[in-house]
This record gives C-alpha cells, structure tokens and sequence, in this order.
C-alpha cells in the first residue's frame, strides 16, 4: 500500500498509487519515423531521401530560431529587470538547447553538405511544406490535451507546483529541523537523545517519518486515523530567526505505536511522525474554487507524485540531511474505500527500516 524506494534509486508503487510515467511514447515516435524512412527507401535514392529528411529538420531549425529571435527583441526590453542588465543571460535565455538536439541538428547539418548535389525542386517544396505545418501546429497548440500536461509533470527535469512545493518544503523546514548541531541544541538527532534520556524511552529509529497520503487527507493527529497510536509528548522546539519571525518554533509530534513483543506482551514502540505539512495546503487549493483550481483537480496525483519523488532526492543527496528522514507514500484508503491504519503503515515501514540498517552494519 505504500511507495517504497529501490537501491538504484526507482520507485516500486502499489496499484493504488499512480507511477511516474514512461518515455514509451518518444519511443514509439522514433520506431515509426525509422519505419517510414525505411519503407520510403525502398522507392526512393537513400542519398535523395537523406538529403530531403535532414533539410527538412533544418527547415523547422530556422523557423524556431526566427521564432527565438523575436523572442530575444521583445525580452531586451527587460534587460535590467530580468536579467540584471547582462546580455549573456539574456542570450543562454533565448537560444540555450540540450546537447540531443544540438547533435542532432549538427547531424542534419553534415548530411546535408554530402547530399547537397540530390536537390530539387521536389524536395524544396518538401521543406517549404515542412516549415507551413511546423508553423500551424505550433499556432494551433495541438499538445494542449491533459495529458501532455501530466506528461510535462511527471518529467524530472520539469520545474512545476509539486517540485516548488518540495524545495520550498525541504528549504523552509527539513534543512533547518534535520542537520545536527550539539552546540546549541539543534538537530534531530540530538532532540530526539535528550527526549529519550528525559522520558527513558528508545525510539525506533532516531529519523522523522513524514506521511504523503494519496487523498490528500491530514488530520489534526495521527491518532485520528489509527487505533494502536497513542499521543506522546513533542520533541523540543527548535528556534530559528527567519524572514523577519524571531524565535520562530519548529517541533516534531511524538506518537507511541501498540505492537507484539517477542515474549507476546504488548509493548509500545516510539516514532517521530507527521504529515508533509505543503500537502494540508495542496488539498484546500484543490477543492477551492480559486485559480488554477481544476488543473490542481486534474493534475493531483501527478503533482503529489512529483512532490515525493522530489523531496526524496533532495533529501538523499543532501549529506546533512541524509539518513535522518523517511517518508511514506501511501494509499490511505484501500479499495472498498476503507481508511487504512496509519500505525500499522508505520510499524510495518519501521520493521522494514530496521532490518535494512541491521544487513547493512553487517555488511560494514
């Protein structure tokens, strides 16, 4: 029912939760297009056929680059506002591309001046033609389905509401909570020793688990949507002066979870927990009548997906924060629609953290 992160870093999902989305689609653009150029070699001069593929690629090259142009004249009237006054921003700005596209146009560039004596007439009418529909698909924005837009979102190298909701997430409060700092009690870690030498009580694991629930749903407590979790304590507040707050507090909820020990007494194990605190935020947008509210509506799972999966590479290349968070994506309903203990989604997450860090000392 939950999210779990494999070694190399991918994502293993249940069926309830949505997964990223594959390139398969670009895929089967280049299967066909390698398919259609075969097929039109058979009737055709490869050379002539060459020569035609690679102008007409350059053809929609210039048309893009009088697009970027026009683009680069109206954005230098925003030179200093934009671009602190700085012409190579403003140039990286406007004509920056990726190296697949830079290698490929320069492909298209040397077929070209070997295949130069196979023009025609035909083939410039071809570009001509390429250059007309290149232009009116883009007038007519055909990629404006849903979907592209999921595909958009689910793109790691996008920027978009779930990835600013996690930087945001991890800037504004992982990065100040988490790194450990003895000298002048800050640091999870640390918090969480001085709270187990002042209760007498061993956590599971000193991290904190941050939930992300498929609905959106976060209660007030996590005792609301469990019935083996008991309220304890919070840790000790951390006190951070930020953008003009003095002494602002940041704690952690501490809850104890009922479990079998092995001698088959019920026994109580103790975690630091809470919601992805953005998620509370994200749900109110998406059920307001507000702005952008029915994309939010269409596009909540992609979003909360690219909000996980954000948050969990922030916070693993992160050496500072590294190690002392987890979180858990899951399906807090299941299929009949019944809510799903959240102390049992922890305590089966906390056995599996456990066993992970007892093989790995081992290996050690």
């Amino acid at each position: 029912m939950q999210v779990r992160v494999n070694p190399d870093g991918s994502f293993r999902t249940p069926r309830l939760i949505p997964q990223g989305r594959s390139n398969y689609f670009e895929y089967c653009i280049v299967a066909l297009c390698a398919v259609l150029f075969g097929v039109v070699s058979c009737y055709y001069d490869m050379q002539y056929v060459m020569f035609c593929v690679s102008t007409m690629i350059l053809s929609m090259v210039v048309v893009e680059i009088i697009q970027r142009l026009v683009m680069l004249v109206e954005e230098y009237f925003s030179l200093q506002s934009r671009y602190d006054n700085s012409y190579k921003k403003l140039f990286l700005c406007v004509f920056s591309s990726t190296i697949p596209t830079v290698l490929f146009v320069t492909g298209a560039l040397i077929i070209t001046s070997f295949t130069w004596n196979k023009q025609t007439k035909e083939a410039w009418f071809f570009n001509l033609l390429t250059m007309i529909i290149y232009v009116t698909t883009e007038y007519l924005q055909l990629k404006t389905a849903p979907i592209y837009n999921s595909i958009q979102i689910s793109n790691p190298k996008t920027m978009d509401v779930g990835a600013g909701m996690a930087i945001g997430f991890f800037h504004g409060y992982l990065r100040i909570l988490l790194p450990n700092n003895p000298q002048n009690d800050r640091g999870l870690k640390h918090v969480m020793e001085i709270y187990e030498a002042k209760e007498r009580i061993k956590f599971a694991r000193r991290a904190l688990y941050i939930l992300v629930p498929l609905s959106l749903h976060c209660p007030f407590r996590l005792t609301d949507m469990s019935d083996i979790m008991e309220e304890s304590s919070s840790l000790a507040a951390i006190e951070e002066d930020r953008a003009g707050v003095k002494n602002r507090n940041y704690k952690n909820s501490v809850y104890k979870i009922k479990c079998q020990r092995p001698d088959g007494k019920e026994g109580r194990i103790y975690v630091a927990a809470e919601y992805a605190s953005p998620l509370k935020t994200f749900k109110e947008s998406v059920e307001s009548d507000g702005k952008f509210a029915l994309h939010y509506q269409q596009h909540k799972t992609d979003i909360l997906w690219k909000f996980y999966t954000t948050i969990v590479q922030l916070v693993k290349e992160d050496p500072l924060t590294d190690g002392l968070c987890e979180f858990i994506y899951y399906a807090d309903f299941d299929k009949r629609g019944a809510r799903v203990d959240i102390g049992k989604v922890l305590l089966k997450r906390l056995h599996a953290d456990i066993a992970a860090d007892k093989k790995k000392q081992e290996e050690q």
